[in-house]
């Protein structure tokens, strides 16, 4: 994938569960069968707490804090980075194992190691985008010579995300240089919404229609996702370059993606629906 700078600047709010504890379960699903593996830092927050994955994210405070399945036959001296301070004890690593959802634990069956297990897909975690410009000619209906340093031209921008999200069918809204290049995707009428956009910003300016979800849609199907899964689910969030609602879960098996799409049926589209999970099934 093409690496640009670019930033998503008006999408669904993230919502992440990083200091989760044991987690709990959809109703329908039962232990979790099967080899797991995940790139991860684990976590030992006292000499006498058990340690625990990180899977939900880390609090990067010092030392870092963080919340997750406890980790059952872990030995130290395989954490090549492992360090400690004020008690706590952390490092990072290839976890492999088997893990039980209704015992929030996670059982290694293989040392810790830097290097990924066999089988497993190794994903980039960053979630590098590519900003891409929605359009060929940004400046129609504009002006090119607008300066979009200058304190009015801030302003101007402001007004301009302002007017993006409450435009009707609002989907999200980027940046393809990262700081004034900027790119809305909206349902239906893409011509009708940049014309209501030149209003207020005669800059770069791409408008097209998406398949994405709306942003007000992607907040409803967010709230009762997070209800209705509780801390299976890890992370979510909407808008982006395409408009897809994405769920972060501790394993996106078929009990769990369905849990998912049965929870945002009201807003959203199985279309318009990423689920993922952090523990990944090793084959």
């Amino acid at each position: 994938m093409k690496t640009r700078l670019g930033l998503s600047i008006a999408m669904g709010t993230m919502l992440l569960a990083g200091c989760a504890g044991a987690p709990s379960t959809p109703a329908d699903q039962n232990t979790a069968d099967g080899t797991y593996a995940a790139f991860t830092t684990i976590l030992q927050a006292s000499e006498d707490a058990a340690p625990e994955l990180c899977l939900g994210g880390v609090m990067e405070s010092y030392p870092p804090q963080c919340g997750g399945p406890e980790v059952i036959g872990l030995d130290w001296e395989d954490v090549a980075d492992v360090e400690t301070a004020s008690g706590v004890t952390w490092g990072t690593g290839w976890v492999v194992g088997s893990y039980d959802s209704e015992a929030g634990a996670f059982t290694l069956t293989e040392p810790v190691s830097q290097t990924p297990p066999g089988g497993v897909e190794v994903r980039d975690e960053l979630g590098v985008v590519d900003f891409a410009p929605l359009c060929d000619d940004p400046y129609r209906g504009g002006d090119e010579s607008f300066d979009a340093s200058t304190t009015e031209a801030m302003e101007a921008q402001n007004e301009l995300t302002e007017r993006a999200a409450a435009l009707e069918g609002y989907i999200t809204l980027y940046v393809s240089d990262g700081s004034s290049e900027f790119n809305v995707l909206v349902q239906g009428d893409a011509e009708a919404a940049h014309t209501q956009l030149r209003e207020v910003w005669p800059g770069w300016l791409c408008v097209a229609t998406g398949e994405g979800a709306a942003e007000a849609d992607v907040l409803a199907a967010q709230e009762a996702v997070h209800a209705e899964l509780g801390e299976v689910v890890l992370g979510s969030g909407g808008g982006g370059t395409d408009g897809v609602f994405e769920v972060t879960v501790i394993i996106a098996d078929e009990a769990t993606t369905q849990a998912v799409l049965d929870a945002v049926e009201p807003w959203l589209s199985p279309d318009q629906v990423r689920v993922s999970g952090i523990l990944q099934p090793v084959s």
